[in-house]
C-alpha cells in the first residue's frame, strides 16, 4: 500500500504516521506542523513547508486573531495547505489512498483521484452543521455576534463530504450526528484515538488537596464558562481546592474573563511542555472537560493513562471510554449545576475518586496508539480491497462485486 497523510495541523495525524511507518506502509506525510525531532524521524516521507508553519507561529505568538478572527484566519490558512498539497500530490506517479484531514484536502482530492487513490477523510469533531448550530447558539447567547465559522469553510468541509470515499471518526456521537445529516453508516468509520501509555504513568499515591484539572484550548467551545461558574458557586479555600487550566486562551474567552471577578483558587498555565503536563496530571485529583462539542478530546485518554478519574460531557468522546460512575462522570453540556454536584462529590469523596482513577488507568491501557494502528490499516485493507463501489451522493455504499 502507497498511503499519504495530509494535515495543515498536528491534530493525532503524527501518531498515525508513526504507526503507518512501523508498518512500513507510510509513503509520504505532508504536514506544516512537525517538530525537528519528528522531521529526523519521517526524514524523506515528510514534505513540509517551514514557512507556512512559522506564518501559524506569529498568528499565534502576536495575538493577531484581534486583527483576523479566528474562524477567517482557518480559511486562509486551510486553503493554503490545500494548493500547496495539490501542487506536491501532482509530483505522485501514483497513489493507493490519501489520507486527509477535514478543510484541508478539497483542492487536492481531484489530483489524488489522478494518482489512483482512494480518498479518507479524518473528521476530528461533529458534522459541521451540527456543530456550527451549537455553537452560533452559544455564541449568540454571550454576546458575540462574530460567525464562530466561517460559512466558506462550512462550504467546503460539505462538499469534501460529499466527495470522498470514506470518513473515518473518532466517537459514536459524532458517527450519530454524520447519519442525522443524512449519511449512510457505511460511509462512516468509527476508531477511538490512542494515547502514549508510556508517557503519562498512572500516579500511585493520592493528592494531598483537591485539585481539578483542565487542559485544551480554553474558548466558549470548551464550555469554560460554565465550568468557572460552578467552581465559582462552590467557593472553596485555597487551603482545600485548587482548579488549574492548562492552554492557550481564545479572544472570546479573554473578554468573558476581563468581566468576571478573579478567583485565587484558579491557576493559569497557558500552554506547557509535555514534561509538566504530565506532572501535573499525576498531581490532580479529577479531570474535567465540558465541552460543548468535539469528537473525542484525546486530553481524556492522557488523563485516564495518568490515574484519573475524568469528568467530561456527552461530547467529547467520553461516553466512548468509560462507564458513567465508575471511570468518571459523563455530564450534560452546558449544565454548571451538574458541574458542581459532581465536584462537590469529588471533593467530598477522595477515596472513592482516587479508586475510580486506578479503574480509569486500566481502561486506558486498551487506547494505545499501537491498538489504534492496528484497526485503522485493518480499514485501510477494507476500503482498497473493494473492487467496485457506487457513489450516491452524500449516500455513499461500498458494494463488493
Amino acid at each position: 500500500m502507497k498511503i499519504a497523510i495530509a494535515s495543515g495541523g498536528q491534530f493525532h495525524s503524527i501518531h498515525l504516521a508513526r504507526q503507518l511507518m512501523k508498518k512500513k506502509i507510510l509513503h509520504r506525510l505532508y504536514s506544516w506542523s512537525c517538530t525537528l525531532d519528528e522531521r529526523s524521524f519521517f526524514k524523506d516521507k515528510l514534505v513540509d513547508n517551514k514557512f507556512n508553519q512559522m506564518i501559524g507561529w506569529v498568528y499565534e505568538k502576536f495575538r493577531m486573531q484581534k486583527i483576523i478572527p479566528l474562524s477567517q484566519w482557518y480559511v486562509l490558512h486551510d486553503n493554503r495547505f490545500d494548493q500547496w498539497l495539490a501542487a506536491e500530490l501532482q509530483k505522485e506517479e501514483s497513489l493507493d489512498l490519501l489520507v486527509g484531514w477535514a478543510h484541508y484536502i478539497l483542492s487536492s482530492i481531484p489530483v489524488a483521484r489522478e494518482k489512483g487513490a482512494r480518498i479518507v477523510l479524518e473528521m476530528g469533531s461533529m458534522h459541521i452543521l451540527e456543530n456550527q448550530h451549537i455553537l452560533e447558539q452559544e455564541f449568540s447567547k454571550h454576546g458575540f455576534h462574530a460567525a464562530p465559522i466561517d460559512q466558506r469553510n462550512i462550504d467546503k468541509m460539505l462538499q469534501e463530504y460529499e466527495e470522498v470515499d470514506a470518513i473515518m471518526v473518532p466517537s459514536s456521537h459524532v458517527f450519530d450526528s454524520f447519519v442525522k445529516h443524512g449519511f449512510s453508516s457505511k460511509k462512516i468509520i468509527v476508531i477511538p484515538y490512542g494515547t502514549n501509555i508510556q508517557q503519562f504513568n498512572s500516579r500511585t499515591v493520592k493528592p494531598n488537596k483537591f485539585h481539578l484539572l483542565f487542559v485544551g484550548r480554553v474558548g466558549l467551545a470548551k464550555g469554560m464558562h460554565y465550568l468557572l461558574e460552578a467552581w465559582d458557586k462552590l467557593n472553596f479555600a485555597k487551603k482545600d481546592a485548587e482548579l488549574h487550566i492548562v492552554g492557550p486562551v481564545d479572544e472570546q474567552m479573554k473578554q468573558y474573563l476581563e468581566r468576571r471577578k478573579k478567583n485565587e483558587t484558579v491557576t493559569w498555565y497557558g500552554g506547557v511542555a509535555h514534561e509538566k503536563l504530565s506532572k501535573l496530571y499525576r498531581q490532580a485529583s479529577l479531570f474535567v472537560l465540558p465541552s460543548l462539542q468535539e469528537g473525542m478530546a484525546m486530553v481524556l485518554i492522557e488523563a485516564m493513562a495518568s490515574g484519573l478519574p475524568i469528568m467530561a460531557t456527552n461530547r467529547t468522546g467520553a461516553e466512548d471510554l468509560i462507564v458513567d460512575g465508575e471511570q468518571g462522570f459523563i455530564i450534560n453540556p452546558s449544565d454548571s449545576n451538574m458541574l458542581e454536584e459532581k465536584i462537590a462529590w469529588g471533593f467530598e469523596h477522595p477515596d472513592e475518586l482516587f479508586d475510580m482513577g486506578q479503574k480509569a488507568a486500566m481502561k486506558a491501557k486498551k487506547q494505545s496508539w499501537d491498538l489504534y494502528g492496528d484497526s485503522v490499516v485493518k480499514k485501510y485493507k477494507e476500503i482498497l480491497d473493494q473492487s467496485y463501489y457506487v457513489h450516491e451522493s452524500r449516500k455513499n455504499i461500498w458494494k463488493s462485486v
